[in-house]
């Protein structure tokens, strides 16, 4: 029987990025990869999870929010949670919850969860590090962190969950000393 001390040792967080060729003289996965795995070590200690982490260029992601979130036009980062649904976000729409069943096929044990992708617009990141003052590295880890907090759940609608998201992603980007692309709260 394993005990806790064993089970620590057996933590598995493994982290997929997919950086397109037109994108991959621009950007490394190394800084990324260490992004991800901060906010896993801080937000999900001794867990073992996958993650997936996709660079696109304006289309790609422009078609990914009108997709899935209803909104036609550019944003910096979106997270598609695999163990959470989030709310329809929508013109025109009321908000409402999907309503997802635990899948009939049976989970193995050996099998690591998957929590998501989030996906980052590199051609958004660059304007609003200009717009910034900010690193093009730096307004990444950012976009990074934050997507990564609303894979896991985290968000910034009302004043109390701000405050709980800015403060974490705070943390971590003081972490990854990139502390002064914190933004305000």
């Amino acid at each position: 029987m394993l005990t806790s001390l064993h089970r620590q040792f057996m933590v598995k967080q493994c982290v997929d990025i997919s950086i397109p060729k037109k994108l991959a003289n621009r950007t490394t996965p190394t800084w990324a990869k260490k992004a991800v795995l901060n906010v896993l070590n801080v937000s999900l200690p001794l867990q073992s999870c996958e993650v997936s982490l996709a660079f696109c260029d304006d289309a790609t992601i422009q078609n990914l929010n009108k997709k899935y979130r209803g909104a036609d036009k550019v944003t910096d980062v979106l997270a598609f949670s695999s163990t959470h649904w989030g709310s329809w976000q929508g013109e025109g729409q009321e908000r409402q919850l999907y309503d997802y069943t635990e899948p009939s096929y049976p989970e193995f044990p050996e099998r690591i969860p998957h929590l998501g992708e989030v996906v980052i617009s590199y051609d958004q990141a660059q304007r609003q590090a200009y717009e910034s003052g900010h690193t093009v590295e730096g307004e990444t880890t950012l976009l990074i962190v934050h997507g990564m907090l609303h894979l896991l759940g985290y968000d910034h609608e009302l004043p109390q969950d701000k405050s709980i998201m800015w403060s974490l992603q705070k943390t971590i980007l003081i972490q990854l000393k990139h502390e002064s692309v914190c933004p305000d709260p």
